[in-house]
């Protein structure tokens, strides 16, 4: 679900209307030790790549995240060699 807020910008009373980034909880399993850890996606970018360490290994997860057009995010978690 997208967010928007109304933002009036001048004195004719034009307005705009601005996405508000959500956080959003998703659950992965993690490559290395197989474990479902929870993530926060932000899906302000349509693409993101960033690495996040396991919760329970502490191994560091390659996480892909994608936000397609109807808004719904798709995450992929890989290991750091892969």
């Amino acid at each position: 679900m997208r967010r928007w807020v109304v933002c009036f910008t001048d004195r004719n009373d034009r307005h705009t209307l601005l996405k508000m980034p959500e956080i959003s909880e998703t659950h992965i399993s993690c490559p290395y030790c197989g474990e479902s850890i929870s993530i926060l996606v932000d899906d302000s970018l349509p693409e993101q790549n960033y690495v996040e360490d396991c919760q329970v290994c502490c191994r560091p997860i390659v996480l892909d995240v994608i936000v397609d057009v109807d808004g719904d995010v798709v995450v992929s978690a890989r290991s750091e060699n892969e």
